[in-house]
């Protein structure tokens, strides 16, 4: 378990030092080299390193390189640089553990059902978009493997059936050492951020994963009708696309070739009540239309929420389809939105 309990007011050097103790090579793996032992039960959190060398291996599409201050270990002689953190344990359900949150990132498959449902692995999607243009061809999947066993490391420090623990720690990591490929709750990721490698790898794996899910013929969401209007198991997601979830608030991106209505439905545990929606543009001094929108309890007689708010209609035209419109007209690329419970 931890050495100490981090709090948002530790700084780079105390996260550095925090771990430094707490990282142990007997928690460690090198991916599809190794094998991920039965006995990796508890949940916990993960952080993926990568060697030097990997950089430029990632820059065929996006300058890929380090952001500095960045947290590096020297392992056998070698410097590996910390690119992403997860956890385990910490999901809807709260019942899976560290071998299980290992195998996704490093074993699973990249079929249709996953990239249609937006269940690939966040690590391996990411991947995929900085190595090809495809996240199933040409052998994206086999990329990825290579990649990872040829450059990266994976280390784990395990924790107690304490999620809220796991959660605030996890953000507190992200935050303070701003891993490269980490994009929720990176600063790095956010749009008023100066241009870097993580607002291009953002970027990049956006488009990758939507050019590959419409190649595929992926169901959208608009097609599908929600009970209730809310999301079905089967709704695709889009959390790769969060870039804060904090304080009440999810902050989120959209770009100009997608539906926002498809991109909230596949956003879980967005406020099902009243909220405040904000939709803003860096890029641009046009104002869209519904910057700071309260969305109202109900709406006649159906209760209104967030996942069925952008696809009713708006001087007949779905809310959705005017601030595409709206985009398109003024070359906005991409949106953050802004959801807040009121």
């Amino acid at each position: 378990m931890p050495t100490r309990n981090l709090t948002p007011q530790n700084n780079f050097d105390f996260i550095s030092q925090w771990l430094n103790e707490n990282l142990n090579e007997n928690n460690s793996l090198i991916p599809h080299l190794d094998t991920i032992s039965e006995n990796l039960t508890s949940k916990g959190i993960y952080f993926w390193f990568m060697h030097h060398d990997g950089y430029k291996k990632l820059s065929d599409f996006v300058d890929i390189k380090p952001i500095d201050p960045k947290y590096s270990l020297n392992i056998e002689s070698k410097d590996y640089d910390l690119v992403y953190l997860g956890t385990s344990g910490t999901g809807k359900k709260g019942n899976s553990n560290l071998k299980e949150r290992l195998e996704w990132h490093i074993n699973q498959h990249h079929d249709n059902g996953h990239i249609c449902h937006g269940t690939l692995s966040t690590l391996r999607a990411g991947l995929g978009a900085l190595l090809a243009d495809d996240l199933i061809f040409p052998q994206t999947e086999e990329f990825v493997n290579s990649f990872m066993k040829e450059y990266m490391i994976v280390y784990w420090i395990p924790y107690e059936n304490n999620k809220e623990l796991i959660d605030n720690d996890e953000k507190i990591l992200i935050k303070t050492i701003k891993p490269l490929l980490n994009i929720k709750n990176n600063p790095n990721a956010k749009a008023n951020e100066i241009n870097n490698p993580t607002k291009q790898y953002k970027d990049r794996r956006i488009i990758v994963y939507q050019a590959t899910r419409e190649r595929l013929g992926c169901a959208n969401n608009i097609e599908i009708k929600f009970k209730n209007n809310l999301p079905t198991n089967n709704t695709p997601l889009y959390e790769f696309q969060v870039l804060e979830d904090d304080a009440g608030c999810i902050e989120f991106v959209v770009k100009q070739n997608q539906s926002i209505h498809a991109v909230v439905n596949g956003i879980p545990n967005l406020p099902k009540g009243k909220c405040e929606i904000s939709i803003s543009c860096i890029h641009t001094k046009d104002v869209l239309i519904y910057i700071n929108r309260v969305l109202p309890r109900k709406t006649g007689s159906k209760e209104q929420n967030i996942y069925g708010f952008f696809s009713a209609t708006d001087k007949k035209i779905p809310k959705w389809k005017i601030i595409q419109n709206e985009m398109n007209q003024n070359n906005i690329e991409e949106i953050t939105v802004k959801v807040c419970s009121k």
